[in-house]
């Protein structure tokens, strides 16, 4: 029997509601598909076995996705493999194309963005993720970056190499339960180059239920749990690339790796929040949407504490009016926020606005320690208290704060004038 050029591999638990279309997706002329129903508890079963000898099923005790794909590889033969959520679906067409791009020698791997569609099937036009895929030959770059070195699609928006997953599968089961494309696409690289379709290939459906971008955690919970989840990604990394005879650096990928250092760096700015805002506070977040972005989206920051943003967190066209600035951070402070708190990049707002720099240090103090931010007051600032002439001898200490409150008291002057000149415009 000729061996098939593409198998679809399904994982799937507990999407009934999603799996026949994932399938049905991938049922086309030479594509070899196999489901692997992860110990589901709904009507999986019965779906997947109303296509009959038309899919290759395996059904198993609940084990998580890494089992999930050591089955469906182990049942699979197609010389290029796919691995799809049941959640997911592949495109018109798609299987052609995948297989066009492995008629190159050296292809480890092809990947794409996702069109995102939503719970009936309806494309939003939104893609997953929303950058250009790397490509070319990435191993020098996963040797001195360790993982996260580069982009990488969701488990639907890559397909590979069998003789690439040879040397790579199975994988081991109890530390890739979730996120077990996360070490396919990192050892991916070592093993072959990368090419990418600039068309999405698949689509990738937001339901509310998503295994991973659907979980009710906290940013800093999920920010925590993926610094966890790198420990072992880079772990995996060192034994292949030792297995390769190269040595691995793991101090020296996370200071170079940007993804790490961004986890990292939201982990220690939100300690230091929980630090100064009390539990049951409201504080503003300036981030620019950073926090929010990919994976962290439409998550509450931390337990106990709430994070508002200026504009309630609106894309903005252009920058606001300092007036209009003023009078966003008087309405926060007035419901209830008693802190603001810039992180990168969100810093430039000071810089823009020097005025609301003033107003803020005028109208509160500054947060100190790492944090960049400032107390907030609702309502009108009080009467400069008035300074008197300092004695002659006055010691260091005692002029400098006297220079510190003199420093506040300008900047409540020049707030307070920049407030009267956008009035009058």
């Amino acid at each position: 029997m000729t061996r098939p050029r593409l198998s679809v591999l399904v994982n799937n638990y507990n999407y009934g509601d999603f799996v026949g279309a994932a399938v049905e997706s991938a049922l086309a002329d030479g594509v070899e598909v196999v489901v692997v129903d992860d110990g589901s508890s709904d009507h999986s079963r019965e779906v997947i076995e109303s296509f009959g000898e038309r899919v290759i099923a395996v059904f198993q005790e609940n084990a998580g996705q890494a089992a999930a794909f050591n089955a469906g590889f182990a049942a699979s033969s197609g010389e290029i493999v796919m691995f799809l959520d049941a959640d997911d679906m592949l495109a018109p067409g798609a299987a052609a194309e995948i297989v066009a791009a492995f008629d190159e020698p050296g292809v480890a791997k092809l990947h794409w963005s996702l069109s995102e569609i939503d719970r009936d099937g309806n494309v939003t036009g939104e893609l997953r993720p929303e950058v250009l895929m790397p490509a070319g030959d990435l191993r020098r770059r996963m040797i001195e970056h360790g993982p996260l070195g580069h982009s990488n699609p969701p488990t639907s928006g890559n397909a590979f190499a069998r003789s690439v997953l040879e040397q790579m599968l199975p994988m081991p089961e109890d530390d890739y339960r979730i996120c077990a494309d996360a070490y396919l696409v990192m050892l991916a690289s070592l093993y072959g180059e990368l090419r990418r379709s600039l068309v999405p290939l698949s689509f990738w459906r937001r339901h509310g239920d998503n295994r991973y971008n659907g979980t009710r955690e906290t940013i800093t919970e999920r920010v925590l749990a993926d610094l966890r989840r790198y420990d072992v990604l880079a772990a995996t990394l060192a034994v292949h690339l030792e297995a390769q005879g190269v040595h691995a650096q793991p101090e020296l990928w996370r200071k170079r790796n940007i993804g790490y250092r961004r986890l990292d760096r939201i982990r220690t700015t939100a300690a230091e929040i929980e630090q100064v805002v009390p539990e049951g506070g409201t504080f503003v977040l300036v981030d620019d949407g950073d926090w929010e972005q990919g994976h962290l989206e439409n998550r509450d920051l931390m337990p106990g504490r709430t994070a508002v943003r200026l504009f309630d967190g609106t894309t903005l066209a252009e920058p606001p009016a300092e007036r209009a600035l003023l009078d966003e951070i008087r309405r926060l402070a007035a419901a209830g926020a008693s802190h603001v708190v810039f992180v990168w990049p969100g810093s430039w707002w000071l810089q823009h606005y020097p005025a609301f720099e003033g107003y803020l240090r005028a109208h509160g103090a500054p947060i100190g320690g790492t944090l960049l931010g400032f107390t907030l007051r609702a309502g009108a600032a009080t009467e400069p208290t008035p300074i008197g002439r300092l004695p002659r001898d006055a010691d260091l200490p005692t002029r400098r704060e006297r220079l510190r409150l003199l420093d506040r008291q300008i900047d409540d002057v020049r707030a307070t004038i920049t407030e009267l000149e956008e009035a009058l415009r």
